[in-house]
């Protein structure tokens, strides 16, 4: 659906104008400035008006048409002043033919017969815009489909089926239980989103259906390794605060549930290890030793060790040559799975 921009009058404050101007002169200089300023002038402003646009792209020195197609492509960016509670499902063409009414349709008869479930999970697909190939991350043989399930019912995960945004919906208040606060203008959230709620989730409920097309591979993402190395502290401030939110020791009752999050937040340090290993600078191996420090300090001796034996330990070697060899491992696997 197309967006209309609007017809209420732009009343910007000083205030707001010399914080756009903070951020703008923040983030000139940096490779695909253009999406975070924008986000954050909507934190500002609570939506983009064109004034706002205008301003942006004067900043930039680029087109205001260059910003004002960003801001109508991505649902994300709102050119009207929002309401307090806002609801939205897509059901635009692109998300209909993907099958998004199957699943309104299903969540109708869940909620219907009082059986919604706490987590509903689809299917979500790659598209690599570098070489023009797509690869499917399912789930069939970890979670029974079509069913309500809980913990004990889930299988085991390989290393490319982890939950991610993309393939995930929560019920409304699980989110209000588990006290989720992400950090303001910080990339990388999207890890505390798919980890924090998890131990407030029950019942979940799997459709095999390709809902979600994430298009990886240009430039400008945040997940391309020069702007992650760059927006490594980020990744940092991400990682710590999945180390806090949680205390995995509570959930030894739940023994999958606990052995999915130890391998989520190894995947975490692991993740940081390698992009201080790719900066290489001595301050980034400063911050790397500071890291695993932070996480011996805050989890008990046992969550350590699960982590140091899952895949953290693994991008963590003390002897010669160790950050060439988990650089290289991780120059293959990149080959291999795409993920940036």
């Amino acid at each position: 659906m197309k967006k209309k921009m609007t017809t209420i009058p732009f009343n910007g404050t000083q205030k707001q104008k010399e914080e756009l101007d903070a951020v703008i002169e923040e983030l000139r200089g940096e490779e695909g400035a253009l999406m975070p300023i924008m986000q954050r002038a909507q934190d500002i402003y609570g939506y983009l008006p064109l004034e706002v646009q205008r301003y942006i792209a004067l900043g930039l020195d680029i087109p205001v048409s260059e910003v004002y197609g960003v801001a109508t492509f991505y649902s994300q960016f709102l050119l009207n002043p929002k309401g307090e509670h806002p609801v939205s499902v897509c059901l635009g063409t692109a998300c209909y033919v993907k099958g998004s009414q199957k699943v309104l349709d299903k969540l109708a008869v869940l909620v219907e017969h009082h059986t919604a479930p706490d987590l509903m999970i689809c299917n979500y697909v790659y598209e690599h815009v570098e070489d023009g190939t797509s690869h499917t991350v399912r789930y069939t043989n970890v979670f029974p489909k079509d069913r309500l399930f809980d913990w004990v019912h889930v299988g085991h995960f390989r290393p490319d089926q982890n939950l991610l945004m993309h393939s995930v919906m929560y019920r409304t208040e699980v989110l209000r239980k588990c006290g989720m606060v992400l950090p303001k203008h910080t990339f990388y959230v999207d890890n505390i989103f798919v980890y924090q709620p998890l131990p407030f989730v029950k019942t979940m409920y799997y459709m095999d259906l390709d809902l979600y097309r994430y298009f990886i591979g240009r430039a400008d993402q945040s997940v391309n390794e020069s702007i992650m190395v760059k927006r490594v502290d980020q990744q940092l401030r991400v990682t710590k605060h999945m180390i806090d939110c949680q205390d995995l020791d509570a959930l030894k009752d739940e023994k999958k549930l606990r052995a999915y999050m130890l391998h989520y937040l190894s995947m975490m340090m692991a993740v940081s290890d390698i992009f201080l290993l790719l900066d290489g600078s001595a301050e980034a191996h400063a911050k790397k030793a500071e890291l695993w420090q932070y996480l011996k300090d805050h989890v008990t001796p046992g969550v350590y060790r699960a982590v140091r034996v899952n895949l953290g330990g693994l991008t963590d070697l003390h002897f010669p040559g160790g950050d060439k060899v988990v650089v290289a491992t991780y120059r293959q696997l990149r080959k291999i799975f795409k993920f940036n």
